[in-house]
């Protein structure tokens, strides 16, 4: 009885894991063939350790079926809470994650001109610091992900 639950467990997560291959690939050719213009999502934060984790776990897996090449990139704004070090490792098992600290405004200002203006994507730019935006975040890489 085990036996055969094992077995069934494992032939299930095989086929998933086929499934997974073949849409992967299906849209990395539907990918080539309309190559749309890459999106650069800018998150600017401040002591965010109580929601940060979750924001990016969402925004990374809401657009991990998108056609579009696509890149979070995190700002975080001299914070001094575990903010850093959560972005951090996030960054090193996800690549279409960066993250950039700053200490000052003109810093700040400096990273957001590389990031939204020198860079050919469209890039959607948040600041976290105000409450009530992840549900415009949420609404806007659904749009633009589709």
């Amino acid at each position: 009885m085990v036996e055969a639950l094992f077995f069934w467990a494992l032939a299930m997560y095989g086929a998933l894991t086929a499934v997974w291959q073949v849409v992967g690939m299906m849209q990395r050719r539907r990918l080539q063939q309309e190559n749309p213009q890459p999106m650069n999502i800018v998150l600017v934060v401040q002591n965010a350790e109580s929601s940060i984790e979750g924001v990016l776990r969402n925004l990374l897996d809401r657009t991990v079926f998108s056609l579009r090449e696509r890149t979070i990139t995190v700002i975080d704004a001299w914070s001094t809470d575990e903010t850093e070090n959560i972005c951090r490792r996030l960054s090193q098992s996800r690549a279409a994650l960066n993250y950039i600290r700053v200490e000052s405004d003109s810093e700040l200002q400096s990273n957001l001109q590389a990031e939204c203006v020198d860079k050919t994507a469209v890039a959607c730019v948040y600041d976290l610091r105000r409450n009530g935006v992840l549900g415009e975040i949420l609404d806007d890489v659904s749009a633009l992900c589709r």
